[in-house]
């Protein structure tokens, strides 16, 4: 069993990111949210770098990757990309189901929804059940009782940056609520007329 999670990337109302992950949970899940949001801001000018069309994609794709707490990168798998060459759509499973429900996950999901007109940011952290979670809930149902003096699997030193990146999320985008993220798992892309 692995510390198997997925972090979903919406922009514009399209589907741009499906990463599954061998090895992600806890404050590593919390660090790659706020640093992953962090760029998002930084590229809010530039919507193209978002897209799964544009010529920075895969930047966009591993940004996530990518934990600048630890100084580490776990690769992940592109989700559309097993969907397509592992062939699932030819019985009838359809990219949704694929993607949202046949995953496994012991550590949770990170859902982010970016608005590049109005600037915003939405973001909500998930168990394997999909009970919505906050930052704080997220640490406390993934890695219980790591607030403790004694916890050994977080030193102070990353109890604090921990606590540091939970407090950036709450300062600087926008917590999900139940009927959002209802909708951005009913409808990951904006309908062709």
């Amino acid at each position: 069993m692995g510390q198997r999670s997925q972090i979903y990337v919406r922009v514009d109302r399209n589907l741009e990111v499906a990463n599954y992950y061998q090895w992600n949970y806890g404050d590593r899940m919390i660090s790659r949210a706020r640093h992953g949001m962090e760029w998002i801001k930084e590229y809010l000018e530039y919507p193209f770098a978002l897209k799964r069309n544009g010529c920075s994609f895969e930047k966009f794709r591993r940004i996530w990757d990518v934990n600048f707490d630890y100084r580490d990168i776990v690769l992940s798998s592109d989700i559309f990309q097993e969907y397509e060459l592992e062939g699932w759509g030819t019985d009838g499973t359809t990219l949704e189901e694929f993607c949202f429900k046949m995953r496994d996950n012991n550590d949770g999901k990170l859902f982010v929804d970016v608005n590049t007109e109005n600037k915003r940011i939405a973001f909500t952290f998930t168990n394997w059940d999909m009970k919505i979670l906050t930052p704080d809930q997220y640490m406390d149902w993934n890695m219980a009782g790591w607030r403790e003096k004694d916890y050994e699997y977080l030193d102070e030193e990353l109890k604090i940056v921990c606590l540091n990146n939970i407090e950036w999320l709450n300062n600087n985008a926008k917590q999900m609520t139940e009927e959002e993220l209802e909708e951005y798992i009913a409808n990951p892309f904006v309908p062709f007329n």
